[in-house]
């Protein structure tokens, strides 16, 4: 037998009609000239092959189909307007939940302040922020907002940039006054390194050093895989730490940290929120990037 299609639309409209017993309050429900309310009826019963309602020019009555439609259909049609109902008052409300995603230190130093603010606006959204170095399938985990720096590799989402990142080589006022300032990244190599190591071990920006040192090998004294940690041994005097410039904008505005030399890296990296391609995204989704870009202006700096 093969399946009929209904647009649920005209059993929405033939329950109401059946509910209220008549064309013109129907019509007043929903806000529609009554005329299209009969074509919906006729088209339903064209759909179906039988007659739903038996019209007279005072009053409605169902038939034995109708009745039977009725009766099974329209407990479905209030259970599905109510979710469509809770979904556009959950919208109005701006209420729901945002998961985003971030790397683990510009998570913590840069996404969750901004996830406070926001949340002072719009205290019904449930925010599940996942901060790890580690790579994160958008689709698998259901991201909303994802804050990425460097090229997105998935091509099927959509991209907005946010600004840029290059990285710097930060030191104390006291750290050089003690040991001195490097004149080239040659000189590094007399100078105690704060660098940053991932989970497996690798020394993420050797290869960028040793291209500036011209090939002389650079030996740090202190690695970790938190910038945060970089940037407070940096603050203590324990060396010359690489850090993404935007992470220590206060330090340099004190005058507690300085900059060594030219940024480690050839050109800056873009930081990009990185979203589903969806035309319809969320409400409390599009308000958040919004209340990101605006808040952040000062922060990146975009080219």
């Amino acid at each position: 037998m093969e399946q009929i299609m209904i647009d649920l639309n005209l059993i929405r409209i033939f329950c109401k009609v059946s509910e209220l017993g008549s064309f013109t309050q129907a019509a007043r429900y929903f806000k529609a000239p009554k005329s299209r309310i009969s074509r919906a009826i006729t088209s339903l019963e064209d759909e179906l092959g039988v007659q739903l309602l038996l019209r007279t020019t005072r009053q409605i009555q169902l038939t034995k189909a109708g009745e039977a439609l009725f009766e099974k259909t329209k407990v479905l049609i209030f259970q599905l307007q109510s979710e469509l109902d809770d979904i556009q008052s959950e919208e109005d409300n701006m209420s729901g939940v945002i998961r985003i995603t971030a790397a683990e230190d510009f998570g913590h130093n840069i996404v969750a302040p901004l996830i406070l603010k926001f949340n002072e606006l719009y205290p019904n959204i449930i925010f599940e922020c996942l901060f790890t170095n580690r790579f994160v399938d958008l689709v698998a985990d259901k991201i909303d907002v994802a804050f990425r720096i460097g090229q997105a590799s998935d091509s099927s989402y959509k991209q907005k940039r946010l600004g840029q990142v290059s990285l710097v080589l930060m030191a104390s006022p006291n750290y050089l006054k003690t040991y001195g300032r490097p004149k080239s990244f040659h000189e590094l190599k007399d100078h105690r390194l704060i660098t940053f190591k991932n989970e497996q071990g690798v020394d993420v920006f050797a290869d960028m050093m040793e291209s500036k040192a011209k090939g002389s090998a650079l030996t740090a004294s202190l690695y970790t895989n938190s910038f945060l940690q970089i940037l407070s041994y940096t603050k203590s005097d324990m060396g010359i730490g690489i850090l993404p410039d935007f992470f220590c904008i206060k330090e340099r505005i004190n005058k507690e940290l300085e900059q060594v030399l030219t940024p480690i890296d050839k050109t800056p990296s873009p930081i990009n929120l990185v979203f589903p391609p969806s035309k319809n995204l969320p409400k409390r989704v599009r308000e958040f990037m919004d209340f990101v870009f605006e808040n952040t202006r000062n922060s990146f700096c975009v080219k």
